[in-house]
């Protein structure tokens, strides 16, 4: 009698034939399985109304099966957990091991997991690649495979010491049995999708062998050439095939044409095909959601509309908003970044508060709204914090104390506590698993919780759930006895739950997101967005620790084992996924792509050409200007809104200005009265900037401000009458201490770490011009004055005009000698070419005026400006100056003036374009309607969100007209 072999059913792709397959196969005594979890989940789905015995994960269909055997039953190694002990094994490496340095790097050791894996589903060993590395003469490969075979032992060792054993090792147990078994199992389906694993196909034949009846389902098209050669070729492996893609067919038929040679055109297509493009990736979301509104409006069911994204990285926050926006319920199955999740990224700004010795850090946590904290109490307790960090050398046991006295807030002393016993001593990875279990109690956090949507309240559990598990799969990378600091431990889990990603399930009763070709079953209607090359194919890339050479030079070395896949088969298995997706839809089908990515123009896949050539495509191009639909067929309010303002009549912006006569009173200055230099420069250049910041005082919120509080510095060190070096810095660095600290202290230490250098850098190229410039100009020998001021001396002050204006100014120091006069200022700004008033006409006038103010009959004038930038720069009115000397470079001064550097540029030189400027300042100051004018000045501004002519943050032109 014939050795019993599994049978595989081929039906067609696109899931309808699954479906059918599945329903016709399966018993109410069936076991149902899939390799991948994604296809088994779309088995329960098909299933919902027909019985089964048990639907199974395929890892726990052979541990089960195993167990019947005598296996152990120990658990499973989860993924998370072996790339830890990859990690932990890695580490004992010869020194000289590349692989050694997957002890310290996630990424390289989330590779080798991976191909290790793959190599224990082709069965082989280490001693396999030792005989292959024996026998390979590429030196590069055989040290490779080498590096591998003495990582494996230590990898299987360290999974067998922690309790854990792989999947494949139970298959391989099965394997290994010589007598007959009878199981309580006895019908087994299968569903076939991902990649072959040939010891996977060895259990199921055994298993075949066994008695037990084995019924799988592939999904291909048998006479497809070009396509789903992997799935045939599994097919006629694993066992008897038969074809049921005609009797399984619906209305897919024709997508076994794709891809042929000599194929002809349908005159009448099966399905509508549609072939849309939009301008970027937001709009491309937007009129899917749009399309798919229509199709709702004329009665279709939800269910049967699906949408598919590959690559879905920047699709689906963005579609997930469009749908928000529109008001489309979208369901599905989707990955993310874990720390993305609220309740985590309140759990690590908490656990960084308390790490820190800061306890004002504490305020940004509890800023949070998990926390629930009234704006009033709020703003007590900030208060307190930063009293507390002023006041006491340990602000977080007297905030222990203060907290105590407010019955409200208790809670906090909780907290207080678990961080004293957190500091207190180092833990083992699986203590902080425990100990962080403790966080939240007897904080109202978890109440707030509960009192959410239940969808909220779901993903918060799972979420915190993760968190804890990724530390106990961390501790499997360490020795028992290996303990970490909480500051270590921070740094760690941070790091994990930046690498980890969550899957969220929504509920399924409304349009279905797919981002997986196993969820694409029951569509009429389907979407497929992000059609684009590099996408759809994607790129070929060869696997980082196995290249094609490496896995072509081992398969030939070792021919009685099954050869590794090479990373040409991408081509096919693209080809396939188009076809399933062709498949999948029963009466429309829509391929969509964004003309432009976030830095690049896109290209849509040539395999959409494919589609032309077989069937007739309608395409249309929706346009930037196209942001609403026709006004008939906005169904939605947001629609209808957006496209009453475009349709009305177009209104332009006007630039602010003061329009009362009561109101330019208030901010126009008296005229009689000494005007501040920079004032009237910063008028020539922009009235709105200067009557904001002179005469209405408006303090902008200013994202540069230890910046600013940075230029200040030398100014309040008196760096300028600093004796020493020495002195000078260490003024320096203890002053930007106290003035910096309560604004850096919210960054994380590497941040702080990073400011601290650069602070110290710049202090150091103050501390080294100041005095190099004393050095080679013989300051030392100038009388000094300093906080000189345009009251305390004679000076040219007077602009002749109507009314003429005085002028009003104030100098970091003057320096005199003889006839020379040296004005000095810290942290100021000048352009590099004086002369060139067109480029920064603020700064060209204000150092201009500085400089002709100073100036005596028969004397020489000169302005020095130290700048944060690291220049020192000498301004004079001509080029020749005799106290100028070659040194001056070497100390880092360079030297601008108000004569041009060639004569035919004296016509157009500073001093008649100023005068101009200056008669146009004095006018705005006049007529105090404070209108912006944009320029170069607004990039040093703070008032972008004030002023509609800005060159950031105005209304300069539209985003969204044709090109």
């Amino acid at each position: 009698m014939a050795e019993r072999r599994p049978r595989v059913v081929i039906v067609p792709p696109g899931g309808a034939g699954l479906k059918y397959a599945l329903q016709q196969i399966s018993t109410p005594s069936s076991f149902v399985t899939a390799l991948e979890d994604s296809a088994l989940h779309t088995a329960k789905q098909m299933l919902a109304e027909h019985p089964v015995e048990e639907l199974i994960p395929f890892a726990s269909c052979i541990g089960r099966i195993a167990a019947m055997c005598g296996d152990t039953g120990l658990p499973r190694l989860t993924g998370p957990q072996a790339i830890h002990l990859i990690q932990r094994a890695a580490a004992i490496q010869n020194l000289d091991s590349p692989l050694r340095a997957a002890s310290y790097s996630y990424g390289l050791a989330k590779n080798l997991a991976k191909a290790l894996t793959e190599l224990r589903y082709h069965k082989i060993t280490a001693d396999d690649l030792i005989q292959a590395a024996d026998k390979i003469d590429n030196e590069i490969t055989a040290g490779r495979l080498r590096d591998l075979a003495e990582l494996i032992p230590n990898y299987e060792e360290y999974c067998h010491d922690n309790g854990r054993e792989f999947a494949s090792e139970r298959a391989e147990f099965c394997l290994a049995q010589t007598e007959k078994r009878h199981f309580t199992i006895k019908h087994l389906v299968v569903i076939l999708t991902g990649e072959p694993s040939p010891i996977y196909n060895d259990w199921l034949k055994w298993l075949a062998g066994q008695g037990v009846q084995v019924d799988c389902i592939i999904a291909a098209w048998p006479n497809q050439r070009g396509a789903f050669v992997r799935e045939l070729a599994w097919a006629n492996e694993l066992g008897d095939t038969e074809d049921w893609t005609l009797r399984a067919a619906q209305n897919e038929k024709w997508t076994e044409s794709l891809f042929q040679p000599g194929r002809t055109k349908l005159s009448n297509s099966p399905i509508s095909v549609n072939l849309l493009t939009m301008g970027d990736t937001l709009t491309e979301c937007e009129w899917i959601i749009r399309e798919i509104q229509y199709l709702l409006q004329d009665n279709v069911p939800a269910n049967k509309i699906g949408i598919f994204i590959r690559g879905s990285g920047d699709h689906i926050p963005l579609l997930a908003i469009a749908a928000e926006r529109l008001g489309l319920p979208l369901s599905g199955t989707h990955s993310t970044p874990l720390h993305a999740n609220g309740f985590v990224a309140v759990a690590l700004e908490l656990l960084k508060s308390l790490a820190s010795n800061d306890v004002r850090t504490l305020r940004f946590a509890l800023a949070n709204s998990y926390f629930q904290v009234p704006a009033p109490d709020f703003e007590k307790l900030l208060t307190s914090l930063t009293a507390l960090q002023a006041q006491h050398e340990d602000p977080w046991s007297e905030f222990a104390l203060v907290i105590t006295e407010n019955l409200d807030y208790a809670w906090l002393h909780h907290l207080v506590e678990w961080r004293e016993q957190a500091i207190s001593s180092p833990k083992t990875l699986s203590v902080w698993s425990q100990f962080l279990h403790t966080l939240w109690a007897n904080t109202p956090i978890l109440d707030h919780a509960l009192l959410g949507p239940l969808e909220s309240k779901t993903r918060d559990s799972q979420a915190w759930t993760l968190m804890q598990r990724t530390i106990r799969d961390a501790a499997l990378s360490t020795d028992r006895n290996t303990t970490f600091t909480f500051a270590e431990f921070l740094s760690l889990a941070t790091m994990l739950w930046e690498e980890e990603q969550i899957i969220w399930h929504d509920q399924e009763s409304n349009v279905k997101l797919c981002t997986n070709p196993n969820q694409l079953v029951g569509f009429d209607h389907l979407f497929c967005l992000n059609m684009l090359e590099g996408t759809l194919p994607k790129r070929r890339r060869q696997d980082a620790v196995l290249d094609d050479t490496d896995r072509r030079l081992l398969s030939e070395a070792l021919p009685d084992h099954p050869p590794l896949p090479l990373s040409t088969k991408i081509s096919s298995e693209e080809r396939s996924l188009f076809i399933t997706l062709c498949s999948a839809a029963q009466k429309s089908l829509t391929f969509s792509h964004a003309e432009t990515g976030e830095d690049r123009d896109n290209i849509a896949t040539f395999y959409l050409d494919e589609l032309e050539e077989l069937l007739p495509v309608k395409k249309h191009t929706y346009k930037r200007s196209e942001l609403t639909p026709p006004a008939e067929k906005c169904k939605n309010w947001p629609d209808r809104t957006l496209q009453a303002a475009l349709a009305g009549k177009r209104d332009s912006f006007e630039l602010p200005r003061l329009q009362e006569e009561k109101t330019r009173e208030m901010v126009r200055p008296d005229l009689s009265e000494p005007i501040p230099v920079r004032e009237l420069a910063q008028a020539a250049a922009c009235p709105f900037r200067a009557s904001l910041s002179h005469r209405v005082e408006f303090k902008a919120p200013d994202s540069s401000l230890p910046i600013r509080i940075l230029r200040s510095l030398p100014r309040k060190a008196q760096l300028i009458k600093q004796p020493t070096a020495t002195a000078a810095k260490g003024t320096l660095v203890g002053l930007a201490a106290s003035e910096l600290e309560d604004h850096l202290h919210h960054l994380d230490n590497w941040e702080q770490a990073l400011y601290h250098d650069a602070i110290i850098r710049i202090i150091e190229g103050w501390v080294d011009r100041e005095f190099l410039a004393r050095e080679v100009l013989n300051l030392h020998e100038f009388k000094l004055q300093t906080n000189y001021s345009s009251q305390q001396g004679e000076t040219r002050a007077i602009l002749k005009g109507d009314p003429p204006l005085k002028l009003q100014y104030h100098l970091d120091g003057l320096y005199e000698k003889d006839n020379l006069r040296i004005g000095f200022l810290y942290g100021a700004y000048l352009p590099w070419n004086l002369y060139d008033a067109q480029k920064d006409i603020e700064s060209s006038l204000w150092a201009t005026l500085l400089l002709m103010t100073l100036g005596k009959p028969g004397g020489e004038t000169c302005l020095m400006v130290d700048t944060l930038e690291g220049d020192r720069h000498l301004v004079t009115k001509t080029k020749d100056r005799s106290f100028l000397t070659r040194g001056m470079l070497g100390a880092g001064i360079t030297h601008t003036s108000l004569t041009p550097r060639d004569e035919d540029d004296r016509v157009s030189g500073i001093l008649p374009r100023l005068q101009i400027e200056i008669a146009q300042a004095r006018a705005r100051l006049s007529k105090a309607e404070a209108v912006p004018i944009a320029g170069d000045h607004c990039t040093r501004c703070t008032l972008g969100d004030l002023c509609r002519s800005h060159n950031q943050f105005g209304e300069s032109q539209s985003l969204f007209e044709d090109s």
